[in-house]
């Protein structure tokens, strides 16, 4: 009877190991110098291209995990999967400036694995570098072409997925310097509509409904974009009256902008975010960081209609998310 116990627990413990060597590979004898793990939500699918073009060229191997949105529990749960498993490195989003998020990145750092933050930084965490846009520079370049598109006059709203986002606050910061400058435009309104899609659709018509004379509207995230184009092209002659500046270049923003419904859209160098994130990481392993380097920004693009017609639509390709 002992004997088929044992044979029962041996079982269990050659298949949870052959389990985890499926989802973290190690990195020894497999043909890869490091091993990292990107944690990020599947929406952001234009930082995948730029990854898998790094680790074609510094013969690394990162594992994409990814969710449909954001959630610091689950972000939390699989950082500490990743540290579990020696990864080499790890790339993760600073969407949550919380005790707990700093906890993990530090038990990350003290195991000797450097944690890289994108798309929104963390800089009083452990994190050992960031690398992704400069999100005050990012708000001022909407501000700037929402100012161009109305001549400086009017009254604005703007939609952030939500105040306690630090990226949603620099953007925000940079929107309003430049709209301080223009003594003939004013924010009205600034709405938090977290990233999702009925209440996107239920709180801008409602806004724009009730305060009639707003002539300008600018999404400082993603998914508004995607989301009201129609709406704004139907109930509110957007091409006209009302002047729209999106963020983040999703096929459906780039159609809107080509057709005339948007002004613009602030578009982030997603590839360039993923390129060098992996970049930065295979340099550490190699010494070849500077450590008095820890903010790599990858810059922002106005993209206007011409632009949008000619740019080049990225497809997922061969990409492959593991989901949580």
């Amino acid at each position: 009877m002992k004997i088929l116990r044992f044979a029962i627990t041996a079982c269990f413990l050659l298949l949870s190991a052959i389990f985890l060597l499926s989802m973290y590979p190690p990195g020894k004898g497999n043909g890869y110098e490091e091993r990292f793990t990107l944690i990020a939500p599947i929406a952001w699918n234009k930082i995948a291209p730029g990854i898998m073009a790094a680790d074609a060229d510094f013969g690394t191997n990162t594992k994409l995990v990814g969710a449909s949105d954001l959630n610091e529990e689950d972000f939390i749960r699989e950082i500490q999967n990743a540290v579990r498993t020696e990864v080499d490195g790890i790339i993760t989003a600073g969407a949550f400036d919380t005790e707990e998020m700093d906890r993990v990145i530090r038990e990350a750092e003290d195991a000797g694995i450097p944690v890289v933050i994108i798309d929104s930084d963390l800089p009083e965490s452990a994190r050992s570098a960031y690398v992704g846009t400069n999100n005050y520079e990012a708000g001022a370049a909407a501000g700037k072409d929402l100012v161009e598109a109305t001549f400086g006059c009017g009254l604005g709203a703007v939609v952030v997925s939500e105040l306690k986002a630090v990226n949603q606050l620099v953007r925000l910061e940079g929107f309003r310097d430049i709209l301080k400058e223009e003594a003939d435009m004013q924010v009205v309104e600034v709405l938090e509509c977290h990233s999702n899609y009925l209440e996107l659709a239920e709180k801008v018509p409602q806004i724009l409904d009730q305060q009639g004379e707003i002539n300008a509207l600018c999404f400082l995230e993603g998914r508004a974009g995607s989301a009201l184009g129609n709406i704004l092209e139907h109930q509110y002659d957007a091409g006209n009256s009302l002047q729209v500046v999106a963020f983040d270049d999703s096929d459906t923003i780039l159609n809107c902008v080509s057709r005339g419904i948007y002004y613009s859209t602030i578009m982030q160098k997603r590839f360039d975010e993923g390129y060098k994130a992996v970049e930065t990481l295979h340099n550490m392993m190699h010494g070849e960081h500077d450590e008095n380097v820890d903010t790599i920004y990858t810059g922002v693009e106005s993209i206007r209609k011409s632009e949008a017609d000619n740019l080049e639509r990225e497809t997922d390709g061969e990409i492959i998310w593991h989901y949580y």
